[in-house]
Formats: structure tokens, sequence, C-alpha cells
């Protein structure tokens, strides 16, 4: 055993040229390694160095460190992800890392919120300026890495951008730049000035040196993506653009202790509270894409329909189950708002509770021959599993509720629908002469996915643009549309069209089952019909059932 170590040693040094005795006897009057030598214990405890008195700042200081050594980990593991060929189980390895990473940063932040005392943090934090978390390259680099540039750009930010595709050009008008630059003058505050002084060039040569090789790319061009790293993409996805940026938002609009509920946090010279590294816009950074990609363009047509009784928008009348009890007067689309976990119990008997969810549970029950009392006992023990509710989507500030449709839903749509005509196409080529429905069902999704992609450019145009101005302005300019309950109306009754069109899919897909004689092709396009379905199911609930009554009686208070 000894002998065979020592040739393998010999070999070794023979093959760089080195004489294998010196590096023996070298080891053989080294000293043994230790743990705080090998971490640099001493180093590392020393680098934390307070600017004031105050006791907490030092737990501030050694929290963003720690935030800065796992962004270190996530770019060690993109970085091989997107600079070597690597198989797609140790893609699934490395996202997982990932994944396990990112959740590490969103449970950490209970630091920041509970970890230091409210008086002291917003009298030392005042003393840091214009230093701003707003100023972690790393974050940065890691979106550089995971998509494309042009992913990078709000709806203002291609707007100014224009027809110019060079990268320099797209990285004048990033997102993040929003925060720290008045887009009427042009002036950029200090903290912005000094981050691009320091990494700007360094962020521009890294979106060169990537182009058309980010994450994005990759996962894009990977033959036949399994299903377990297709759903670990995904939640590396909803946790490093959504969940993370959420709890830095939430830790803008709250405080660092409960203490502090009763009194708003202070912010840095700008105007804006820049403590954050991944937004200083309530608006989230970009997808990483790599599920989903950029949104398209879509034509500009108004459907024209006529609108009825039930596509009248209602006023908010939210749901909280621990303090009152369900009644069968409730609608359908309330309930779901006050706690997701109860759709499982409307799909189940076939319920809409999304475009039709403004019918009451008695309407409900009447029309399917249900006992009211029944359904609201399953309701009931639903809202009460231990499952893990989903997120309070009611409690979001309304500009961040409609950043988050347009980033997830939208998006989602936009990516799935040439996907999947792809699919149906090919399914129609194939199997279209023994099952010919199959060309209805194309033909309904193709017309489906024309419509929603000239709905969601309005939503993204004329309706959510005002929603924000609601949410975040005293006394928003009246719209020249007079009130937001008119594109509201419209916006549910198109709803109301691709849920019937979605029905009819589902019928003719008998529930989305491929016959016997159906391949590989048909059962994986049905998976993603499927899919789509509840995906589009989740994101009509959140506008019809909670962002527009809102808007709604946002826009009453505003003008009482």
């Amino acid at each position: 055993m000894i002998g065979e170590i020592l040739k393998n040693i010999e070999a070794k040094y023979q093959q760089l040229g080195e004489n294998h005795a010196t590096y023996l006897q070298g080891l053989l009057h080294a000293k043994p390694i230790n743990y705080w030598d090998y971490v640099e214990v001493e180093t590392l405890l020393s680098l934390q160095r307070p600017r004031t008195e105050f006791k907490d700042e030092s737990i501030f200081i050694m929290y963003h460190q720690v935030t800065e050594l796992v962004l270190k980990m996530m770019l060690h593991e993109v970085e091989q992800l997107v600079g070597e060929d690597l198989p797609a189980d140790t893609w699934a390895v490395k996202i997982e890392r990932l994944n396990r990473y990112t959740s590490m940063l969103i449970n950490s932040f209970d630091v920041m919120k509970y970890g230091m005392d409210y008086d002291d943090y917003n009298t030392f934090r005042s003393t840091l300026t214009p230093a701003s978390g707003f100023q972690s390259a790393q974050f940065r680099l890691l979106e550089i890495y995971c998509t494309r540039p042009e992913n990078l750009l709000n709806t203002e930010g291609k707007k100014r951008l224009g027809e110019a595709t060079d990268i320099e050009a797209i990285f004048e008008n990033v997102y993040w730049k929003d925060a720290g630059t008045d887009r009427s003058t042009g002036k950029k505050s200090l903290t912005l000035r000094l981050f691009e002084e320091k990494y700007l060039a360094q962020f521009v040569a890294l979106a060169k040196k990537v182009q058309g090789n980010t994450l994005q790319d990759k996962a894009l061009k990977m033959p036949d993506m399994p299903d377990i790293l297709r759903e670990k993409l995904r939640a590396f996805d909803r946790m490093f653009n959504i969940e993370w940026p959420i709890v830095h938002w939430k830790r803008r609009s709250t405080t660092s202790t409960a203490k502090a509920r009763a009194k708003p946090p202070r912010v840095v010279p700008n105007g804006k509270n820049t403590c954050t590294p991944c937004t200083n816009s309530a608006s989230f950074s970009p997808t990483c894409g790599a599920i989903r990609k950029s949104a398209t363009g879509a034509n500009n047509k108004i459907h024209r329909g006529s609108v009825s009784a039930a596509h009248q928008p209602r006023q908010a009348n939210t749901i909280i189950f621990y303090k009152m009890n369900i009644r069968t007067d409730h609608t359908i689309g309330e309930i779901v708002a006050a706690d997701y976990r109860t759709a499982t119990v409307f799909k189940a008997h076939g319920i809409d509770f999304c475009c039709k969810g403004g019918r009451s549970v008695s309407e409900v029950c009447e029309s399917k021959n249900l006992d009211p009392q029944v359904l609201l006992e399953a309701v009931r023990q639903a809202a009460a599993s231990t499952e893990q509710p989903s997120a309070d989507y009611h409690r979001w500030p309304l500009d961040l509720l409609a950043d988050y449709v347009e980033k997830k839903h939208h998006r989602y749509v936009a990516t799935k629908s040439p996907e999947l005509m792809q699919y149906l196409n090919k399914l129609c080529k194939v199997h279209g002469e023994r099952h010919p429905e199959l060309f209805d069902i194309r033909d309904e999704f193709a017309s489906m996915a024309s419509e929603l992609a000239s709905h969601m450019q309005k939503e993204e145009l004329v309706l959510f643009p005002f929603v924000r101005k609601l949410a975040t302005e005293q006394q928003p300019a009246p719209p020249p549309f007079g009130t937001v309950q008119n594109p509201i109306r419209m916006m549910m009754h198109e709803h109301s069209v691709e849920g019937d069109r979605l029905a009819r899919i589902t019928e003719l897909t008998s529930g989305y089952t491929a016959p016997a004689d159906g391949c590989t092709t048909y059962r994986v396009a049905f998976a993603m019909l499927r899919e789509f379905e509840e995906d589009l199911h989740h994101h009509i609930h959140l506008e019809n059932n909670i962002m527009f009554p809102r808007a709604i009686q946002l826009e009453q208070e505003r003008a009482n």
C-alpha cells in the first residue's frame, strides 16, 4: 500500500520534471494543518470594523459579510454551469445547491428584521451613506450569468432603449439604475455613480463574454430536459427572482424590530431606502429565464364584446378565516383569495374560482346540485390543514402584486404559448388522421395564445401602470379611461372568454388524458396544457379576486 503510494508520488513529480524526494523531505518537516489556520478564522473575525459605538452595528456588518459569502458560493456554481459542458444530472445537483443557498438567504433575513435594536439601527445607518446594499456587485454578476441582457430591462427601460441592441446601451437602461437615476434630468445619485465607477466595466465585459451562453441560453438548448431539473430551475427562478426580493421589499416597508411597527424606517438622503442588494424600485429583478423566455410582442387588437353583470368587478371584501366564519353568501373568489389552499376543493368539484369567482357559494351549489354545508366544511378543513399556505397575496402592496403577475404569469404565458403550439402542430401532423379532435384543440389554443398576448399588452401598457400609480401616489393624475373600473371591466370580460375557451380544451382533451395509442409527445403536450391551465387559473384569480377589487377600492379612497 505505502509502496504503491510512493510510486504514484514519484510518477507525479517526474511528469512535472521535479525531484519527488525534495517534496517528501519538505513534508517531513511541515507543520500539521489546523482548523483556524485553514479557515483563516482570526483574519475572518477581524474584518468587522464598526463606524459607531452602537453594539448592533457589528451584527449588521457580519450579516452582510455572510450574505456576500453565500453569493460567492452561488457564483461558484453558476460559473461552472455556464463555463463547462455538464450533463443534466450534474446540472440538477448544482441547481439544487443554488436553491439551498438562496433559501439560506431568504431565511436569514430575520437577522435584519429582528436581530437589531430599531433605534440603534436607524441611527448608525445614517453614518453609512452613501454606501448601500444596492452596491452588491455579486448579485448583479449572478443576474448577468443567469439571463440575457435584455431581460435586465423593465418596461420603461425597453422604451428608452428603442431599437438599440448593444450591451453598453442595455446597461445604460438596466432596471436597477432606476433606483439611483432621475430619468427626467439624467442625474445619478452618488451611490450609483460610485457603484458604476467600480463595477460597470466589469458587468459589461462579463455580459459580452457570456452572451449567448447564459444559464438561460444553456437551459433552453438542453435536449429533453428531465422533469426533475425543470422543477429545480423553476424553484431557483421563483426563489431568486421573487421570494428573496420580496423579503427585501418587506424589510423596506416594515422595520428591524417588532417595536418599530409604529415607526417608519428612515431613508438615506437620496430619498430612497437603499438597504437592499436586490431591488430599490419595488420591482423584481428579471427572471433567470431558465424556463421562461422574455415576453413576446403582441398585436393591439381590442376584443369588443358586451359586458354582462357577471363581469362587473366587486368591491374588496377579504375573508380572514381566523376572524370570521365562511358563509354561503361569500363568493368563491373571496374564499380562495383569503387562502389559496381552498382552491383544491373547488377544483375537485369543477368549480371555476377565477373567471367566475364572483358567484356565491349558494349560487354555485345550486348550479352543481351540491350541499352548501358539505362544501363549506371541506373548505374549512382545507384552510385548517397543516400544509404550508401560499403567499398572502391580499396583504401585498398593490404595485408589488402587479409586478408579480407581470413577471411571473405574463412571462409564463409568453414563453409557453409558442412551445405548446410546436407540440400541437406536431401532434396534428402525426396523429391528426386518427384523432381529428387535435385540430380543434390546436385551433382553440392558437386563438387563446393570440388573445392573451393582446390582453397582456393592454394590461402592461394601460392598466398596470395606473394601478402602480394608485399604489404609490396620493393623487395620481386622472387616467384617459376615466376610472380604473373601465379597463378592469374589459379585462374581466376577456378573462371570462378565455376561461370558456380553456374549458373547451379541457373537454376536447378528456381532462388532458392522452389516448391509449398516444406517444410520449402526446402525453407531454397534454401535461403542458394542464400546467398552462393551472397557471392561467392562478393568474386570473390574482387579478379578478385580489388586484382588481383592491384597485377599485383604492381609487375610491383616493377620490375621497
